[in-house]
């Protein structure tokens, strides 16, 4: 039976947590005009934040909405400040636990791995391989059902609290918590899918992007289209 992980909602809450997911969030962010207010009262904050978590009053804020256009139009929902620093608090403690089940071939936001070696993973498999197929679930985040992708969260975590105080950030955005979202596909969902219509293959996954990569030159029946 799979580990189930409980008790996990002190250390979330510990001031060091807090203050580690703090110096964290500010990476890149120190000059925006939110983490320079939150910052100006740093020890204050996270202090408030912390009490909150343990009298179970926090809520999450806001959220901001914008659009980028490159390389295609997106809408993107920024969380605000503290429920970022919030959301790295957990990915803190949770990034680990799921870190062990993911897959090997899957490249976003993972230590160690990312795009460059994404590349390189595909370059290989270009220069070994047969033929590969790019595939691309379009506007998953926005569409994948919310219930269900906790659900599959849920299963690693016991802790009632951790999914009281996680969850809601994890399926309004912040963009820290993509790789705790992304574990809620199985890690073999795709090599599964794969294998039923193309046969054998190496994926390389980035985000919603996974190009499977065949050795052979026949493929199954169907495979080609």
């Amino acid at each position: 039976m799979a580990r189930t992980f409980r008790n996990l909602y002190p250390q979330v809450v510990s001031f060091e947590n807090l203050w580690l997911a703090y110096r964290k969030t500010l990476r890149g962010k120190r000059y925006k005009e939110a983490a320079i207010a939150f910052d100006m009262a740093a020890e204050e904050n996270i202090l408030q934040l912390q009490r909150e978590l343990k009298e179970k009053t926090w809520r999450p804020g806001g959220h901001g909405h914008f659009y980028v256009y490159e390389p295609k139009r997106r809408r993107i929902s920024a969380a605000p400040f503290r429920d970022r620093l919030l959301h790295r608090a957990l990915v803190n403690l949770l990034e680990p636990i799921y870190e062990a089940r993911f897959s090997e071939s899957s490249y976003a936001c993972r230590k160690d791995k990312g795009t460059h070696a994404a590349i390189e993973r595909g370059h290989w498999g270009i220069r070994n391989c047969a033929w590969f197929l790019k595939g691309d679930v379009v506007k998953f985040f926005p569409s994948v059902d919310h219930e269900v992708m906790k659900a599959v969260l849920f299963r690693k975590i016991g802790d009632a609290d951790v999914r009281s105080c996680g969850m809601p950030g994890t399926c309004d955005g912040g963009r820290q918590m993509f790789c705790l979202r992304r574990s809620a596909a199985s890690p073999s969902g795709r090599q599964r899918i794969a294998r039923r219509f193309i046969g054998g293959m190496k994926p390389v996954r980035a985000a919603e992007n996974s190009p499977p990569i065949h050795r052979r030159h026949e493929a199954r029946e169907g495979g080609r289209e």
